[in-house]
């Protein structure tokens, strides 16, 4: 059984570029400007580019960035 998008969000895990962009409704050029700006965070996976669930989520709520543990 394959999840959802906004399960996989609800699961936590990560998600593609795409995906979060889809959910945020967002094109590329104004979600790289936002990676740029710091208010996103896309972390490479080999050679995929994904975000964290819990980045994902603050960033469609338009909200901070969690912090990183060290």
């Amino acid at each position: 059984m394959q999840l959802t998008i906004k399960e996989r969000l609800e699961a936590g895990g990560n998600l593609s570029v795409k995906e979060t962009m889809a959910l945020a409704n967002v094109g590329t050029t104004k979600f790289y400007a936002d990676v740029k700006a710091g208010r996103i965070r896309v972390r490479k996976f080999g050679t995929k580019s994904v975000v964290a669930a819990e980045d994902a989520k603050a960033y469609i709520a338009g909200k901070p960035l969690p912090q990183e543990a060290a």
